[in-house]
Formats: structure tokens, sequence, C-alpha cells
């Protein structure tokens, strides 16, 4: 009996020994399979956040980099003038809100002008070794984090300025770093301990909670954490992952250890990356397991007394609680997973929506979607997802979706709001399974305005493509009208005044010098011209373009000019009247396609100072008013407060580039001037331009009496490849007195240069040539010859050949077609006989 009960306590206390090994191994597996799977789920989410705030830091920057490209091609931004300064002060102030100040830097590093700080004017930045990288790649760069002077930690954005081929230098925005880092990373908190730093390339910490962290390296910060630095090591590769590493010192202060679970994802930044660590603690994941490991420890108490009482029942006894476990776990994970979702979906800033794969009806939509679309949640979950899409994507859209399964797809399409208006986006879905129906999750970006700046930037390259042309041929037109103009002015110099072909020949003459004036519109065209204001009378300019007006305008417009009588003189480039008067006819025009009346106007006024209340622009003092205005369709106030802008135009694609109207802006306050728009829809518009009067001139413009030609003595050089224009030059040249030696090329001229037995009085050169230009071959000359004069000559506009480096500030020049009279003043002076 003591034997067999001696075997029976030996068999229970190794059945007991035996179940409860079992009962703490069934613990064990469960317990550590529900916190994988809570570490996986955690560092899903966290990738999601991380990746969230990669792909929103990378659009942000290239987004900026997409219009500083823009605004680097506009040609007062590249030579930085007076309009160029005040379009980079209208930017800043536009945007002060996200950037702290708007650069512009030449090619040696020099700031050549800078809003707000205007102190910083004549600093160089060439030490600065973003700087130092955008002159060896000249192409966009993005500093790494530094500390300004007013005490804020900032990103700076640098785009290169092309003048043509030639580098510029660059335009330049600062980014608060911190504003930055507010607006994608401070916004991520992954419940109590969760949150985001970023490193940079360097290992440097741009931004980290962790106090005294954030400006230092990381491998500083964490010298003393083998597995920090081995990921840092690893990230700072371009990689992304997940890792666990713990650390028991914060700013050299002994803490209790902590185990973090992180994941890393790089941000690719153009010239440089960073990379994003999102991180949460062990004990966080623990602490959510902490009321299951409890009773997953009373259950297996239980158990463990239930099979030492019943063992016959034990293994039915420890399977069902067991079962009961992973169905209490699966409920809590089921509601947890929920409960991520829900505040993932609900309070993400992208734009989210969940619709049903079958019937595509709207299941879910978050609060990004309903303040960007202007729909309730009720209106939302009413609509198909074909509701969102315009009439003529609906069919693409119904077969893109039936065959799409699983797999993530991204697509750009339209998108219509509640009140109609239009908006480009990308799609990003992916299948799900949501309250049990099979569905789709989709993520929306808003990409509208990216696809408006690359129109505008199509739009710009086609106007300098267009304008490229148009020089060329204006070159070539002007090498031929001075051939003409030559000819015809020494044939009209050997035939006596009575004779009866000199009427052909003034004819002739006349002709080529009104295609002359074609050749300076085409050139207008083409690029900004370096005005010469002189005093004129506005009646007389609008006389003059009246011809041209009425071509520009269809035959059912009615063009009525009424001028103002004793007009004031005013100080203007009348090349400039004429952009004015051609752009806002065609803008007249364009308001009336069935035909009206385009009244011009004008008239002399007197400005109060009551007048500034309602034009800000506005100075007291006398003013010549020109008005035009026509019967059109008219505008409304909203567009009327964008029709200035640069780009901004209510035309279709293709009918309009949005510089019309902002031409004219520019010359007007170019001139101290300016303009007004009073307009209502179908009433009409009215343009009214104030041009300030010039004082203490004679008013009366008269004709200008041609002087006789006096004749002049010395010898000449004559360079031009062009051979009809060489020998018609040479006969103009004689004609007034002076001794031509000619050259077909640069080389030949040097070479006679190189006698110096041979006077020599000037140089009469072209400026573009074959192989070397003027100014090259006037250099060479001038090695030997240093008191040589040198006078160029050219077809292109003096802003051309000055923007190619060859005629620079100085230099004396003359434009192409020549007349006699023209070609003798200006070597009288380049001589000093005058």
């Amino acid at each position: 009996m003591k034997q067999a009960r001696y075997i029976t306590k030996r068999s229970f206390a190794f059945l007991l020994i035996v179940l409860t090994g079992i009962c703490a191994l069934v613990f064990n597996l469960i317990y550590e399979n529900a916190k994988e799977s809570a570490i996986n789920n955690l560092n899903n989410e966290q990738l999601i956040h991380a990746k969230q705030a990669a792909h929103g830091i990378e659009e942000y920057f290239a987004t900026w980099t997409g219009i500083l490209k823009s605004l680097s091609r506009m040609n007062e931004i590249i030579s930085v003038d007076a309009n160029g300064k005040h379009q980079m002060q209208l930017f800043y102030d536009a945007h002060k809100d996200q950037i702290r100040s708007f650069t512009r830097m030449n090619e040696d590093g020099i700031i050549l002008f800078t809003v707000p700080n205007r102190e910083s004017i004549g600093s160089n930045l060439a030490h600065q070794k973003h700087v130092q990288e955008l002159f060896k790649t000249q192409k966009p760069v993005i500093s790494d984090v530094f500390m300004t002077v007013q005490g804020f930690n900032a990103v700076a954005l640098h785009v290169p300025v092309f003048k043509g081929e030639q580098f510029k230098g660059s335009i330049a925005i600062i980014i608060n770093f911190q504003s930055l880092a507010k607006r994608y990373l401070e916004i991520i908190r992954i419940g109590k301990t969760g949150y985001a730093w970023v490193v940079s390339r360097d290992g440097t910490e741009l931004y980290c909670p962790v106090p005294g962290h954030t400006g230092n390296s990381v491998f500083t910060n964490c010298k003393e954490f083998p597995s920090i630095i081995a990921m840092a090591d690893y990230m700072l590769k371009g990689h992304s992952g997940n890792t666990t590493y713990t650390f028991n010192m914060i700013s050299n202060t002994k803490i209790t250890p902590v185990t973090k679970h992180a994941v890393y994802q790089p941000i690719n930044l153009g010239n440089t990356f960073w990379s994003i660590v999102v991180a949460s603690s062990e004990d966080e994941v623990l602490s959510s397991l902490s009321s299951y490991r409890n009773r997953l420890v009373l259950v297996m108490g239980l158990t463990l007394i239930g099979l030492i009482i019943i063992a016959g029942m034990g293994v039915k006894a420890l399977l069902i609680v067991k079962e009961e476990n992973v169905r209490t776990h699966a409920e809590e994970e089921l509601r947890a997973n929920e409960l991520r979702y829900r505040h993932l979906f609900e309070q993400n800033p992208a734009i989210m929506l969940i619709y049903a794969k079958e019937s595509l009806q709207m299941l879910a939509v978050n609060e990004a979607f309903l303040l960007n679309y202007g729909y309730s949640n009720e209106e939302a979950l009413a609509l198909q997802l074909t509701d969102l899409y315009p009439a003529e994507e609906q069919a693409r859209l119904k077969e893109v979706t039936a065959k799409i399964s699983g797999y993530s797809n991204v697509g750009e399409w339209h998108h219509c709001r509640k009140d109609g208006s239009r908006l480009s986006i990308v799609a990003t879905s992916n299948d799900i399974s949501y309250q049990g129906i099979n569905a789709r999750i989709a993520v929306i970006t808003d990409i509208t305005e990216r696809k408006q700046l690359e129109e505008q930037l199509h739009q710009a390259q086609k106007m300098e493509s267009i304008g490229r042309l148009a020089g060329g041929v204006a070159h070539d037109f002007n090498n031929m009208l001075g051939v003409i103009i030559g000819s015809t002015e020494l044939a009209m110099h050997k035939l006596p005044e009575d004779s009866p072909v000199q009427k052909y020949l003034e004819h002739t003459f006349k002709a080529a010098q009104r295609s002359s004036e074609i050749t300076h519109q085409l050139l207008a065209f083409s690029r900004k011209e370096i005005i010469s204001p002189k005093p004129v009378n506005m009646n007389s300019m609008i006389i003059e373009s009246e011809k041209m007006l009425v071509r520009l305008i269809s035959e059912d417009i009615k063009l009525i000019f009424k001028p103002g009588s004793g007009l004031w003189t005013v100080l203007f480039d009348p090349s400039q009247m004429d952009q004015i008067l051609m752009n806002l006819s065609v803008n007249g025009r364009d308001a009336m396609p069935n035909g009206g009346s385009l009244l011009i106007e004008t008239a002399n006024i007197h400005i109060g100072s009551d007048f500034k209340l309602h034009h800000q622009d506005a100075r007291p003092g006398d003013y010549v008013l020109l008005t035009v205005s026509d019967t059109g369709c008219g505008m409304s106030s909203e567009t009327r407060e964008h029709i200035f802008e640069p780009f901004f135009t209510t035309k279709g694609t293709g009918k309009g580039t949005g510089l019309g109207l902002a031409t004219v802006y520019g010359i007007v306050t170019q001139n101290n001037g300016f303009i007004s728009c009073d307009s209502e829809p179908d009433h009409g518009t009215v343009f009214k331009i104030f041009l300030p009067r010039l004082i203490d001139v004679d008013e009366t413009i008269t004709d200008e009496v041609k002087p006789e030609i006096q004749a002049g003595t010395g010898t000449i050089i004559l360079v031009e490849d062009e051979t009809m224009l060489l020998l018609t030059t040479t006969e103009m040249l004689k004609v007034i007195g002076y001794t031509v030696i000619q050259a077909k090329s640069p080389e030949e001229a040097i070479a006679i240069c190189e006698n110096r037995d041979l006077h020599i009085d000037l140089i009469l050169t072209d400026v573009i040539m074959p192989g070397m230009n003027g100014r090259e071959m006037a250099e060479k000359i001038k090695t030997f010859r240093p008191e040589i004069k040198v006078l160029f000559i050219s077809g292109y506009a003096a802003d051309f050949v000055a923007e190619r480096g060859v005629v620079e500030k100085g230099m004396q020049f003359i434009q192409k077609p020549l007349n006699i009279q023209q070609l003798n003043d200006k070597i009288k002076y380049v001589l000093g006989l005058e």
C-alpha cells in the first residue's frame, strides 16, 4: 500500500511537473506569438508614418524646385533689374509664411539681391559646401540643416540660373526647418512613446525629440550603443528596414534600459538624402499585452489545477482553454487593428477613400476628402466612385477597376469637386476587406498646382524657342535690308535730284526703312529690348500704330480713336507703346468673338491726393491718360484681381500665354506710370493707363529735318563676311569721304593691322561672324595697336549681343540696317569729330 502510495505520489509529482512544464511552454508560445504579432503590426504602422513623412518632404522640395526653375528662366530674374527685384519682393511677400528669404546669387557666390534681409546683399557664399556643389554640378542643390543668425534651424534650396548656355549663379530660398519638421515629423505620434527623428547623410541628427540630440552627430550621441550605431551605418547608405536597439542613458544621465523597435526610410532630395527613423518603446507593446498575459496566467493556473484534479479531462480542458484564449486574443487584436485603422484613416492629412470593388459604391471617406471636395459625409457615402470623375474618363475608369486586383495601382486622373471645379490627381489603391465587403482603399494626391507649373514651363519654353527663331530671321533680314538701303542711297546720291528715277528710289528707300521697323518689332517680340525713351506726343504714336491694329483685330470689330486736344508730352519709348496697343487690342478682340467696338481715347488729367485712396500706385501730379475699352464679355471681380499676374489666362490651352497684360503692366510701371481696369460680366472692359507728363519741354513735337551729310576723312578697315553688304557699305563710306580697306574675315583684318606702316583711323566690324567674333578680333588687334578705335555693327538687337558677351557697356555699337546719315554721324562720334 505504501509502495503503491509512493508510486502514486511519484507519478502525481511527475505528472505535476509534466503538466506544469506543458502549461509553461504553452503559455510562452502563445505569449511570444502575440508579442511578435504586436511588434510586426507596430512596425507596419511606423513604416506607414515614415513613408508618408518621407513622401511629403520629397514632394515639398520637388514643388519648390519646380517653382524656382520656372522663375529662373525669367529675364528680369536673370538680369536682376528693377523689375526682377520687384518680382522677387512680390514672390517673397506671397510666400513668406513658408520661406524666410528669397535670394539671387551670381556665378561667383556673391549675393546680388535678397529679401527681406537686404543687409546681406554683397555677401560671399562661395565657401559654403552646398554652394560649391552647385558650382560643380550646376544642378539644384539642397543644403544640410544649419543654424541661422536669427537663431532657427534652416535649409537652403538653390536652383541654377542660366543665360542661354552660360551659368549665371542661382536663386535660392531659405526654409525654416522647424516649420518643416512640425508639418511632417511632429505629427507622428504612435501611442505614448513613439516618435520620429531625422538624420542627414553625414549622420547629423536634424530633428529628434530627445533633449540635446538635435544638431549633433548620431555617432556622438549614441557612441555607447552599438545597436544604434549599426543601424545608422546601414541607413546612411540609403537603405530602408527595421531593427531593435536598446539604450540606458539620455544626456549623460543613466535611465532604466529601454528597448526600442524602429523602422527607417530614406528621404531622397536630389543631390542629397536624409533618413527618417520612427521608433516606439517595447514596453508600450508589452503593456498592451499585460491584460492578455494576466488572463492567460489565470487560465493556465486553473487549467493546471483542473488537470491535477481530473487528469483524464486535462488535455480536453487545456484544448478548450487554449481555443478560448486564441479566440479572445484574435478579438482583441481585431479591435486594436480597427482602432489603429480608424485613427490612421480618419485623421490622415492625405485624401483617402474606400469603395466596393463590385458596385464602386463609396464606403468611407476621411476628413481630408470632405474638406477638399466640399461634400458632407452623408453626401459622399451616397456617391459611386464614377461620380468623382468627369464624363470623358468614366469609361476608362470602369475598364481599369475591372482589371486590377490585389496589387497596388497608381494612375493619373481628374476629379470633380461638389462645386464642379476640377483637380488633377494621382490615385494609389490596394485591395482591403472592409466590414466584410471586398473593397479597395485609395490615397489621393492633388497635383493640380504641379500640372499648372508644368504647363507654364512649357509655354515659357515655347516662347523662348519662337523668340530665338524671330531673332535669327531679323538678323538675316537686316543684312539684306542693309544692302537695299545702302545701294538705294548710293544711287540717289549719284543721280541728279531732278532725275525721274529719284522718286522710285525714294519709294524703295522708304519701303526698306519701313521693313527695318518691322524687324525691330520682330526683335521686340523675341526678347525685352533696351528702351530708348524720348519726348513724344501720344496721339502721333497711336496714329502711326492704327494700320497695325486694324490688321490685328477682325473685320467685324470697329476701331475708334478719339484723340485729346492739346495733349501733353510724355517721355516714352515708341516701340513700347506699340506693344501696349497691340496687347490691349488683342485682348479686346478675343473678348468680342461676335464683333463689337474697340475705343482708344487720350486726354490730359490732373490727379490729386484723394485719387490714391482708390489706386494704390497713383501719385499726385499731371498725367496723360490712355483709355482702351471694348464692348466684349467682360470679367468677374475674381478674374480682375489676377489679370496682371504672369502666366494667368482665362483662355483655353494653347490660346494664350498669360504674358500679354503682365507685359503691359511691366512697361507702364517701368515708365513711372500706373494702370487700372474696370470690368463686369457682359458689360465690357476698360483699361486706363496713366503716364506722367514731361515738364519743362516744348510741347510741340515737330518733324525732324534731315541734315546735310558732312564729309569725313580717314582710313577705315571694314570687316564683313556678307559679300553684298561688304561691297555696299564700302561704297557708302567712300561717298562720305573715307578711304576703305576691305576684310572678309577677322583673320584678314588682323593681318592688315600688323602692317605698322599703314595708318588706320577706325575698324568697322560685324559682331557675329563664323569662327572668331568681332570682339575677339578687336582684342587681338589691340594687343599691338592699343590706340585703335572700333565700331561694332550687327543685325541682332543690342541686348542680344550684350547677352552673348560680345559687346559690353562702354563699347560703341550701331545696329543694321544702316543708312549713310546714321553711319556718318556714328563714325564722327567715335572718332571725336563732333
